[in-house]
Protein backbone atom coordinates (compact mmCIF):
# COMPACT_ATOMS: atom_id res chain seq x y z
CA UNK A 1 0.00 0.00 0.00
CA UNK A 2 2.73 2.47 0.69
CA UNK A 3 3.85 1.37 -2.96
CA UNK A 4 0.44 3.29 -4.16
CA UNK A 5 1.21 6.11 -1.96
CA UNK A 6 4.67 6.38 -3.67
CA UNK A 7 3.34 5.80 -7.32
CA UNK A 8 0.83 7.94 -6.48
CA UNK A 9 2.97 10.90 -5.62
CA UNK A 10 5.40 10.39 -8.67
CA UNK A 11 2.72 10.87 -11.47
CA UNK A 12 1.33 13.76 -9.49
CA UNK A 13 4.46 15.62 -9.24
CA UNK A 14 5.35 14.77 -12.64
CA UNK A 15 1.38 16.00 -13.61
CA UNK A 16 0.54 12.25 -14.98
CA UNK A 17 -3.03 11.50 -15.00
CA UNK A 18 -3.68 7.62 -16.06
CA UNK A 19 -6.71 7.19 -17.58
CA UNK A 20 -9.12 4.87 -15.73
CA UNK A 21 -8.96 0.90 -16.28
CA UNK A 22 -11.23 -0.81 -18.51
CA UNK A 23 -14.39 -1.95 -16.49
CA UNK A 24 -14.65 -6.10 -16.45
CA UNK A 25 -17.68 -7.71 -18.18
CA UNK A 26 -20.99 -6.48 -16.20
CA UNK A 27 -21.90 -9.74 -16.33
CA UNK A 28 -18.34 -10.46 -14.36
CA UNK A 29 -16.16 -13.50 -15.14
CA UNK A 30 -18.24 -16.21 -17.16
CA UNK A 31 -15.27 -19.08 -15.81
CA UNK A 32 -16.32 -18.47 -11.97
CA UNK A 33 -18.23 -21.01 -10.12
CA UNK A 34 -20.16 -18.87 -7.19
CA UNK A 35 -23.28 -17.64 -7.78
CA UNK A 36 -24.35 -14.03 -6.37
CA UNK A 37 -25.97 -15.60 -3.22
CA UNK A 38 -23.07 -17.91 -2.79
CA UNK A 39 -21.24 -14.96 -2.26
CA UNK A 40 -23.00 -14.51 1.06
CA UNK A 41 -21.88 -15.20 4.21
CA UNK A 42 -24.28 -14.71 7.39
CA UNK A 43 -22.56 -13.65 11.01
CA UNK A 44 -24.04 -16.37 13.27
CA UNK A 45 -22.56 -15.10 16.66
CA UNK A 46 -19.05 -16.67 15.83
CA UNK A 47 -18.07 -17.00 11.85
CA UNK A 48 -19.86 -16.19 8.28
CA UNK A 49 -21.66 -19.13 7.62
CA UNK A 50 -23.86 -19.79 3.93
CA UNK A 51 -26.85 -17.87 2.91
CA UNK A 52 -29.46 -20.18 1.90
CA UNK A 53 -31.90 -18.83 -0.70
CA UNK A 54 -35.04 -17.19 0.51
CA UNK A 55 -33.74 -17.36 3.91
CA UNK A 56 -33.28 -14.01 5.32
CA UNK A 57 -36.16 -12.75 6.81
CA UNK A 58 -38.14 -9.12 7.03
CA UNK A 59 -35.39 -7.58 9.59
CA UNK A 60 -32.48 -4.52 8.98
CA UNK A 61 -30.30 -6.35 7.12
CA UNK A 62 -26.76 -5.22 7.11
CA UNK A 63 -24.81 -6.15 4.27
CA UNK A 64 -20.78 -5.50 4.84
CA UNK A 65 -18.69 -5.09 1.62
CA UNK A 66 -14.90 -5.59 1.82
CA UNK A 67 -12.70 -3.57 -0.90
CA UNK A 68 -9.31 -3.97 -2.53
CA UNK A 69 -7.23 -7.29 -1.04
CA UNK A 70 -3.30 -6.33 -1.87
CA UNK A 71 -1.52 -9.34 -1.38
CA UNK A 72 -3.90 -11.78 -1.26
CA UNK A 73 -3.70 -12.55 -5.06
CA UNK A 74 -2.01 -15.84 -4.71
CA UNK A 75 -4.00 -17.18 -2.00
CA UNK A 76 -6.74 -16.77 -4.76
CA UNK A 77 -5.30 -18.22 -7.62
CA UNK A 78 -4.65 -20.91 -5.33
CA UNK A 79 -7.91 -21.51 -4.02
CA UNK A 80 -10.13 -20.03 -6.85
CA UNK A 81 -12.73 -20.04 -5.31
CA UNK A 82 -12.30 -18.42 -1.74
CA UNK A 83 -14.53 -16.58 0.04
CA UNK A 84 -13.32 -13.48 2.53
CA UNK A 85 -13.96 -15.12 5.64
CA UNK A 86 -12.32 -18.02 5.08
CA UNK A 87 -8.94 -16.12 3.83
CA UNK A 88 -5.98 -17.07 6.44
CA UNK A 89 -2.57 -16.01 5.03
CA UNK A 90 0.59 -17.64 5.76
CA UNK A 91 1.52 -16.33 9.14
CA UNK A 92 -2.25 -17.49 10.07
CA UNK A 93 -3.77 -14.07 9.96
CA UNK A 94 -7.38 -13.32 8.89
CA UNK A 95 -8.14 -11.43 5.91
CA UNK A 96 -9.94 -8.06 7.34
CA UNK A 97 -10.64 -9.02 10.67
CA UNK A 98 -12.71 -5.96 11.03
CA UNK A 99 -16.00 -7.37 9.43
CA UNK A 100 -15.82 -9.74 12.03
CA UNK A 101 -15.34 -6.96 14.45
CA UNK A 102 -18.34 -4.71 13.05
CA UNK A 103 -20.54 -7.56 12.99
CA UNK A 104 -20.44 -8.08 16.62
CA UNK A 105 -21.17 -4.24 17.22
CA UNK A 106 -23.95 -4.35 14.65
CA UNK A 107 -25.68 -7.16 16.24
CA UNK A 108 -25.29 -6.23 19.55
CA UNK A 109 -26.80 -2.86 18.86
CA UNK A 110 -29.88 -3.84 17.49
CA UNK A 111 -31.75 -7.19 18.13
CA UNK A 112 -33.67 -6.35 15.05
CA UNK A 113 -30.37 -7.01 12.23
CA UNK A 114 -29.17 -9.52 10.68
CA UNK A 115 -25.60 -8.96 9.52
CA UNK A 116 -24.14 -10.64 5.93
CA UNK A 117 -20.63 -10.21 4.29
CA UNK A 118 -20.48 -10.10 0.44
CA UNK A 119 -16.98 -11.83 -1.08
CA UNK A 120 -15.39 -10.41 -3.76
CA UNK A 121 -12.33 -11.28 -2.62
CA UNK A 122 -11.29 -13.63 -6.46
CA UNK A 123 -11.69 -10.11 -8.20
CA UNK A 124 -10.33 -7.83 -5.20
CA UNK A 125 -6.94 -10.40 -4.14
CA UNK A 126 -3.80 -8.76 -6.35
CA UNK A 127 -0.25 -8.63 -5.74
CA UNK A 128 1.31 -5.61 -4.08
CA UNK A 129 3.09 -4.29 -7.52
CA UNK A 130 2.57 -0.72 -7.74
CA UNK A 131 -0.94 0.07 -9.79
CA UNK A 132 -2.95 -3.28 -8.42
CA UNK A 133 -5.45 -1.40 -7.58
CA UNK A 134 -6.09 -0.75 -10.83
CA UNK A 135 -7.50 -4.32 -11.24
CA UNK A 136 -9.59 -4.39 -8.43
CA UNK A 137 -11.34 -1.26 -9.19
CA UNK A 138 -12.02 -2.67 -12.89
CA UNK A 139 -14.46 -5.32 -11.19
CA UNK A 140 -16.59 -2.51 -8.81
CA UNK A 141 -19.24 -2.12 -11.15
CA UNK A 142 -20.45 -5.73 -11.60
CA UNK A 143 -19.88 -6.41 -8.32
CA UNK A 144 -22.32 -4.31 -7.06
CA UNK A 145 -24.91 -5.71 -9.55
CA UNK A 146 -24.03 -9.54 -8.85
CA UNK A 147 -24.56 -8.02 -4.99
CA UNK A 148 -28.08 -6.29 -5.59
CA UNK A 149 -29.10 -10.19 -6.82
CA UNK A 150 -27.62 -11.93 -4.25
CA UNK A 151 -29.50 -9.64 -1.97
CA UNK A 152 -32.52 -10.20 -3.74
CA UNK A 153 -31.76 -14.15 -3.61
CA UNK A 154 -31.19 -14.11 0.10
CA UNK A 155 -34.21 -12.58 1.27
CA UNK A 156 -37.63 -14.06 1.86
CA UNK A 157 -40.75 -13.15 -0.25
CA UNK A 158 -42.35 -11.04 2.14
CA UNK A 159 -39.38 -8.80 2.88
CA UNK A 160 -40.25 -5.54 1.80
CA UNK A 161 -43.94 -6.24 2.15
CA UNK A 162 -43.07 -6.62 6.36
CA UNK A 163 -40.89 -4.13 7.21
CA UNK A 164 -37.93 -4.93 5.79
CA UNK A 165 -34.86 -2.46 5.47
CA UNK A 166 -31.43 -2.77 4.23
CA UNK A 167 -28.28 -0.88 4.85
CA UNK A 168 -24.91 -1.16 2.71
CA UNK A 169 -21.78 -0.63 4.72
CA UNK A 170 -18.47 -0.39 1.78
CA UNK A 171 -15.24 0.02 2.83
CA UNK A 172 -12.58 1.33 0.21
CA UNK A 173 -13.29 -0.40 -3.56
CA UNK A 174 -16.20 -2.03 -1.85
CA UNK A 175 -17.97 1.66 -1.11
CA UNK A 176 -17.98 1.49 -4.90
CA UNK A 177 -19.28 -2.23 -5.37
CA UNK A 178 -22.05 -1.14 -2.15
CA UNK A 179 -23.32 1.92 -4.45
CA UNK A 180 -23.80 0.23 -7.26
CA UNK A 181 -25.78 -2.21 -5.87
CA UNK A 182 -28.02 0.03 -4.12
CA UNK A 183 -28.41 2.09 -7.23
CA UNK A 184 -29.55 -1.80 -8.78
CA UNK A 185 -31.68 -2.82 -6.22
CA UNK A 186 -35.80 -2.67 -7.10
CA UNK A 187 -36.33 -1.05 -3.39
CA UNK A 188 -33.48 1.63 -2.63
CA UNK A 189 -31.81 0.83 -0.02
CA UNK A 190 -32.54 2.38 3.35
CA UNK A 191 -29.20 3.17 3.97
CA UNK A 192 -25.45 3.49 2.36
CA UNK A 193 -22.47 3.90 4.05
CA UNK A 194 -19.11 4.93 2.70
CA UNK A 195 -15.83 4.08 4.75
CA UNK A 196 -13.04 5.84 2.91
CA UNK A 197 -13.91 5.35 -0.78
CA UNK A 198 -11.03 6.02 -3.20
CA UNK A 199 -11.87 9.52 -4.54
CA UNK A 200 -8.95 11.64 -3.82
CA UNK A 201 -6.92 13.72 -5.98
CA UNK A 202 -4.07 11.21 -4.81
CA UNK A 203 -6.25 8.67 -6.60
CA UNK A 204 -7.54 10.02 -9.75
CA UNK A 205 -3.60 10.14 -10.69
CA UNK A 206 -3.31 6.18 -10.76
CA UNK A 207 -6.85 6.28 -12.82
CA UNK A 208 -8.29 4.12 -10.04
CA UNK A 209 -10.81 6.58 -8.12
CA UNK A 210 -14.37 5.81 -8.14
CA UNK A 211 -16.03 8.34 -9.57
CA UNK A 212 -19.02 8.06 -6.86
CA UNK A 213 -20.28 11.90 -7.44
CA UNK A 214 -21.62 10.74 -10.63
CA UNK A 215 -23.50 7.32 -9.23
CA UNK A 216 -24.95 8.92 -5.94
CA UNK A 217 -27.46 11.41 -7.69
CA UNK A 218 -29.22 8.21 -9.12
CA UNK A 219 -30.36 7.43 -5.27
CA UNK A 220 -33.43 9.03 -3.59
CA UNK A 221 -30.85 10.34 -0.94
CA UNK A 222 -32.47 11.39 2.40
CA UNK A 223 -32.92 10.36 5.27
CA UNK A 224 -36.41 8.61 6.67
CA UNK A 225 -39.35 6.16 4.69
CA UNK A 226 -38.57 6.06 0.90
CA UNK A 227 -35.21 7.53 1.50
CA UNK A 228 -31.64 6.21 0.77
CA UNK A 229 -29.32 8.07 4.10
CA UNK A 230 -25.43 8.09 2.80
CA UNK A 231 -22.86 8.65 5.29
CA UNK A 232 -19.21 9.25 3.98
CA UNK A 233 -16.66 8.52 6.02
CA UNK A 234 -13.33 10.09 5.41
CA UNK A 235 -9.65 9.26 6.53
CA UNK A 236 -7.47 8.59 4.08
CA UNK A 237 -8.19 8.55 0.16
CA UNK A 238 -11.87 9.31 0.43
CA UNK A 239 -13.36 12.63 -0.86
CA UNK A 240 -16.03 14.58 0.40
CA UNK A 241 -18.85 15.12 -2.14
CA UNK A 242 -21.70 17.76 -0.73
CA UNK A 243 -19.41 20.42 -1.86
CA UNK A 244 -19.94 19.57 -5.53
CA UNK A 245 -22.68 21.38 -7.30
CA UNK A 246 -24.36 17.92 -8.36
CA UNK A 247 -27.44 17.65 -6.04
CA UNK A 248 -25.59 15.87 -3.26
CA UNK A 249 -26.20 17.75 -0.52
CA UNK A 250 -28.39 15.69 1.73
CA UNK A 251 -25.20 13.71 2.49
CA UNK A 252 -23.55 13.38 5.44
CA UNK A 253 -19.93 13.57 5.93
CA UNK A 254 -17.72 12.79 8.05
CA UNK A 255 -14.15 13.99 8.37
CA UNK A 256 -11.84 11.63 10.72
CA UNK A 257 -8.99 12.48 12.60
CA UNK A 258 -7.41 9.28 12.56
CA UNK A 259 -4.49 8.52 15.55
CA UNK A 260 -2.07 7.46 13.02
CA UNK A 261 1.00 8.77 11.32
CA UNK A 262 -0.10 10.78 7.68
CA UNK A 263 1.16 8.31 5.71
CA UNK A 264 0.16 4.80 7.72
CA UNK A 265 -1.89 4.20 4.94
CA UNK A 266 -3.41 1.23 6.15
CA UNK A 267 -3.98 1.90 9.64
CA UNK A 268 -5.61 5.25 8.73
CA UNK A 269 -7.70 3.62 5.43
CA UNK A 270 -9.30 0.77 8.18
CA UNK A 271 -9.54 3.26 10.54
CA UNK A 272 -13.48 4.32 9.71
CA UNK A 273 -14.51 1.12 10.67
CA UNK A 274 -13.08 1.13 14.18
CA UNK A 275 -14.58 4.90 14.63
CA UNK A 276 -18.05 3.66 13.37
CA UNK A 277 -18.29 0.55 15.84
CA UNK A 278 -17.45 3.00 18.57
CA UNK A 279 -20.62 4.98 17.95
CA UNK A 280 -23.10 2.18 20.17
CA UNK A 281 -24.80 4.67 22.68
CA UNK A 282 -23.89 8.12 20.88
CA UNK A 283 -26.11 10.33 18.39
CA UNK A 284 -23.94 10.05 15.59
CA UNK A 285 -23.21 7.03 13.68
CA UNK A 286 -24.88 4.28 14.50
CA UNK A 287 -27.44 6.44 16.50
CA UNK A 288 -28.62 8.52 13.70
CA UNK A 289 -29.03 5.51 11.39
CA UNK A 290 -32.77 5.80 10.04
CA UNK A 291 -32.82 2.21 11.10
CA UNK A 292 -31.90 2.61 15.10
CA UNK A 293 -35.06 3.15 16.91
CA UNK A 294 -35.45 7.26 18.30
CA UNK A 295 -32.77 8.23 15.86
CA UNK A 296 -32.95 11.65 14.50
CA UNK A 297 -31.86 12.63 11.18
CA UNK A 298 -28.51 14.57 11.09
CA UNK A 299 -28.14 18.15 9.20
CA UNK A 300 -26.72 17.54 5.71
CA UNK A 301 -23.03 18.72 5.31
CA UNK A 302 -19.53 18.08 6.93
CA UNK A 303 -19.02 17.07 10.35
CA UNK A 304 -15.88 16.61 12.06
CA UNK A 305 -13.91 14.49 14.46
CA UNK A 306 -12.43 16.12 17.62
CA UNK A 307 -9.07 14.26 17.58
CA UNK A 308 -8.57 11.71 20.06
CA UNK A 309 -12.01 11.38 20.87
CA UNK A 310 -15.30 9.75 20.19
CA UNK A 311 -17.13 13.01 19.17
CA UNK A 312 -17.95 15.17 16.14
CA UNK A 313 -18.58 18.55 15.90
CA UNK A 314 -20.51 20.55 12.88
CA UNK A 315 -18.39 21.74 10.19
CA UNK A 316 -15.01 20.85 8.66
CA UNK A 317 -12.16 22.77 8.73
CA UNK A 318 -9.75 21.61 6.55
CA UNK A 319 -10.87 18.97 4.33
Amino acid sequence: MRRAIVVGCALLALGCVLPPPRSAPLEGDPSSTLQPVARLGRWDGARFVTVAPGSVPPSHLRVIVHGWAPGWGRAVRNAPGLLAWDAIDARGRQFEPWMRDLARTLVAHDPHTIVVAYSWLDDAATGRFPLAQRDAAAHVRPHGRRLARAIEAATAPEFEAQGGQVHLLGHSYGGRVASEAAVAMEHAPAQLTLFDAPDAPLVWVTGSQMHLAELLPALPLGWGAGRTFVENYVAMVGARYTSQPLGLGELVEIALAPPHGAFDYRHRHNYPMRFYASTAGTPFGLGWSPLTPGAQAPAPGCWEQRFGEIALDRGCSGL
